[in-house]
């Protein structure tokens, strides 16, 4: 039901002016088959506009909370099965925390495995795995199958 002319929404955030200070910090360990990546970030983000702003549908997040904290960490993992298949998972988490004239604080979890094949020289698929669970307001869990296949002419 979503217009093909409709825009996407990226962030949290569709206008207004804000400060951010961001750390990341990322590592990885190279075998000759295994690659291992570590990540964390942390930011904070605070409105330096004036009133409530004008997001999608009914506001920007900041016309209720004044200040966006965020902590996450990652780890990835990469495993070369062959010459031309490849499997991957990731383990993520991503704590956020809104105040102001509101209070939220909301927690996500995200696990997900793919593996990824070459068909032939232009032609490559995959097979992945996902759940996501959600803590906040409306908690959720989400688990979906991804399938895809490509070629490039």
């Amino acid at each position: 039901g979503i217009s093909p002319e409709a825009q996407l929404q990226g962030g949290f955030l569709t206008s207004g002016v804000t400060l951010q200070h961001r750390r990341e910090l990322s590592f990885a360990l190279l075998g000759v088959r295994n690659t291992v990546t570590f990540a964390a970030t942390r930011s904070e983000s605070e409105n330096l506009s004036q009133g409530a702003g004008t997001g999608l549908l009914v506001g920007t997040d900041f016309a209720d909370f004044q200040n966006v904290r965020q902590r996450g960490v990652s780890i990835n993992w990469s495993h070369k099965l062959s010459a031309i298949s490849t499997l991957t998972g990731n383990v993520s988490r991503l704590d956020s925390k809104g105040t102001g004239t509101s209070s939220l604080e909301t927690e996500q979890k995200m696990f997900s495995i793919n593996f990824v094949t070459k068909l032939g020289p232009k032609t490559t698929a995959g097979l992945g795995a996902r759940r996501v669970v959600f803590d906040g307001t409306t908690n959720y869990t989400e688990n979906a199958l991804t399938g895809s296949l490509a070629h490039q002419f």
